[in-house]
C-alpha cells in the first residue's frame, strides 16, 4: 500500500521539515498498543529522513518494545521509567536538602549561613543532592534544595559548652549562657598558713582555738636562761629545790596540755560533726542535682528517639509507597515486555504453508537448520508409498534430487535459505497446506535402498550401427590410406575403427 508524508508549510508546523527523521510507530488493532517499529528501505542509500518529492520503498516492518511518551530524566520528579519518547514534560530536578530556616545549615532559596558552627558555612549548598529515580544513586546537585529532607538539618542549641560546669550541655551548638563552676552550690573555703579552716569562711560559730602550748620545748634546754627568767628556777637554790621547781612547771604544764588536748579534741569533734552533715547535705543535693539533669536529658532522648522513629516510619511509608508504585509500574512493562517477546515468538515460530499445486513448484525452506528431505515430506504426505503417489521429484540448483518413485535420496539434507523444485504428480490434488515440520533436525535422518523397476529391467535393447565395431581405413605412418595386401613386409599401419580406436601393426 502507498503512504503519503507531507512537508510543511512556511512557517507553520504542520508537516515534516526537510531532512526531519521520520519515526515510525505500528499500532495493533487488538488492544490498541502502540509501539515502536524498525524499517528497513530497498530504496538504495536511504537514509531514513523526509526529503521532499523523494519515493521511497519499504522492504519490511519490525515490531519492537511499546511507546509511551514522558519525561526520561531520571532525576526528575515526573520522571516515567516506561517512556521511551521524552515528550518535554520534564519539571526541576531534585535538590534533596534543609528546608527549616530555624536550622543552622538552611540550604534552600536564599540561604547565607553565618554560624561558625555551621556545616554549610563556606559551601552553602554543599550538602544538597539529586537522586536518580531510576538507581537511587545520589549525587552533589550543587543547587538550592527544592525537596526537605529534616535529616539534612543541623538544629542550633544556645547553652553552655564547657563540660566541667554543672550547666553543661552536650546538645548545645553555641556558648551563649554563663557556665556554672560552682559544682553544685559548694563553697571555696580560705585556711591559715597552718591549714586550719577559717572560722569567717567556714561559718560553724566557734574559732579554732589556738596552740597555746608554754611548756617545754626542745630550744628551752638549749637555753636554761628562760627558766631563770620567769622564775621557775632559782640561782641561788639548791638544786634539789629547783628539781621540785621543775617537776611542779612540768606538772603544771602536763595539766595545761591536757586541758588544751580536750579542748583541741572538743571542738575538733564538734567541727567535724557539722562538717559530715554539711558534706552530706551537699553530696545529696549534688545526686538529686546529677538525677534530675540524667532524667531530663533521658526524657529528651527518649524525644529524640520516638521523633527519629516518626520520622523513619513516615520516610519508609512514603519510599515503600513510591517504590511500590514503580515496581507496579515495572510489572506492568515487564507483563508488556513478556506479551510483545510472546507475540514475536509465536510470530516467528509459526509455520508458513505452501500451496503445492499440481506439476511444478519452486518453493523456499525456510527453517533456520537442516533436515531430511525423506522425513520433510513423509511428515506431510504420511508414508513413504503416499510420497510416491504425490511427488514425483524434488531437485535443488545444482541437479540433485530426491526420487520417491525409486525410493532414491540423492538430496540428503534440506539446506536452511536454499530454494527447491517440486513436481507434483498430475494424478495428485498436491496439498494446500505443506509446512517443514521445526522438530525435525538434522539428527533425524532415514537412508533408503534405490529400486529398479521390472519395467526397466525389461526394456529391449536396440542395438546401434555405431555398437558394432568395424573398420575404416588403414593408413601409412605419412597418413596415406594404403592397402595393407600390397605393402612392403615390415612396414607399419595404422588401423582406424568406427568406434573412434586406433591400432598399429606391422605387415608381415
Amino acid at each position: 500500500m502507498g503512504l503519503a508524508l507531507f512537508g510543511s508549510d512556511n512557517g507553520e508546523d504542520n508537516g515534516l521539515e526537510e531532512y526531519e527523521e521520520i519515526v515510525w510507530l505500528v499500532k495493533k488493532a487488538e488492544g490498541g498498543t502502540i509501539y515502536h517499529a524498525a524499517v528497513e528501505f530497498a530504496t538504495p542509500d536511504y537514509d531514513g529522513t523526509y526529503e521532499d518529492g523523494t519515493y521511497i520503498i519499504v522492504s519490511s516492518v519490525t515490531i519492537g518494545a511499546p511507546f509511551y511518551d514522558g519525561c526520561m530524566v531520571a532525576d526528575n520528579a515526573n520522571f516515567n521509567p516506561l517512556a521511551t519518547s521524552d515528550d518535554g514534560s520534564c519539571a526541576e530536578a531534585y535538590s534533596i536538602g534543609c528546608m527549616d530556616e530555624a536550622s543552622v545549615n538552611y540550604a534552600g532559596v536564599g540561604a547565607n549561613p553565618t554560624h561558625n558552627d555551621a556545616e554549610n558555612l563556606n559551601n552553602v549548598f554543599g550538602q544538597n543532592q539529586s537522586i536518580n529515580l531510576s538507581t537511587g544513586d545520589l549525587s552533589p546537585s550543587g543547587v538550592a534544595a527544592n525537596f526537605s529532607d529534616d535529616s539534612y538539618c543541623q538544629t542550633q542549641v544556645d547553652g553552655c559548652m564547657d563540660p566541667m560546669a554543672i550547666n553543661y550541655d552536650p546538645l548545645a551548638t553555641q556558648n551563649t549562657i554563663d557556665c556554672d563552676w560552682s559544682l553544685n552550690g559548694m563553697e571555696l573555703y580560705d585556711v591559715d598558713e597552718n591549714g586550719n579552716i577559717l572560722a569567717t569562711d567556714y561559718n560553724f560559730g566557734a574559732v579554732a582555738p589556738e596552740n597555746e602550748n608554754d611548756g617545754i620545748l626542745g630550744s628551752d634546754f638549749d637555753n636554761a636562761n628562760i627558766l631563770f627568767q620567769d622564775g621557775s628556777l632559782d640561782p641561788d637554790a639548791h638544786v634539789i629545790a629547783n628539781l621540785a621547781s621543775v617537776m611542779e612547771w612540768i606538772d603544771a604544764d602536763e595539766i595545761a596540755d591536757s586541758l588544751e588536748l580536750d579542748s583541741t579534741i572538743t571542738w575538733w569533734d564538734a567541727a567535724y560533726t557539722h562538717n559530715d552533715t554539711t558534706w552530706r547535705n551537699r553530696y545529696n543535693d549534688t545526686l538529686d542535682a546529677v538525677a534530675i539533669w540524667f532524667e531530663a536529658d533521658e526524657t529528651a532522648d527518649s524525644l529524640e528517639l520516638d521523633s527519629t522513629i516518626k520520622w523513619w516510619e513516615r520516610h519508609y511509608f512514603v519510599n515503600d509507597s513510591t517504590w511500590s508504585a514503580d515496581f507496579d509500574t515495572m510489572e506492568v512493562y515487564k507483563d508488556s515486555v513478556i506479551r510483545v517477546t510472546n507475540d514475536s515468538l509465536d510470530y516467528h515460530r509459526a509455520p508458513i504453508e505452501i500451496d503445492l499445486h499440481t506439476q511444478w513448484n519452486t518453493i523456499a525452506y525456510y527453517l533456520q537448520h537442516e533436515s531430511s528431505v525423506i522425513l520433510q515430506f513423509e511428515n506431510q504426505f504420511g508414508t513413504e508409498l503416499n510420497v510416491a503417489n504425490n511427488i514425483n521429484i524434488v531437485k535443488n540448483n545444482e541437479g540433485k534430487f530426491y526420487w520417491p518413485d525409486f525410493a532414491y535420496d540423492g538430496l540428503g539434507m534440506l539446506v536452511p535459505g536454499q530454494g527447491y523444485q517440486v513436481r507434483v504428480k498430475d494424478s495428485s490434488d498436491g496439498k494446500s497446506d505443506f509446512i517443514f515440520e521445526h522438530s525435525i533436525d538434522a539428527d533425524a535422518y532415514r537412508t533408503l535402498n534405490p529400486t529398479v523397476p521390472q519395467w526397466a529391467i525389461d526394456m529391449p535393447v536396440d542395438v546401434h550401427p555405431n555398437d558394432v565395431r568395424s573398420l575404416i581405413r588403414v593408413v601409412n605412418m605419412l597418413g596415406q590410406e594404403v592397402n595393407p595386401a600390397e605393402q612392403f613386409k615390415g612396414e607399419v599401419l595404422l588401423y582406424m575403427y568406427n568406434d573412434g580406436t586406433v591400432e598399429k601393426k606391422m605387415v608381415q
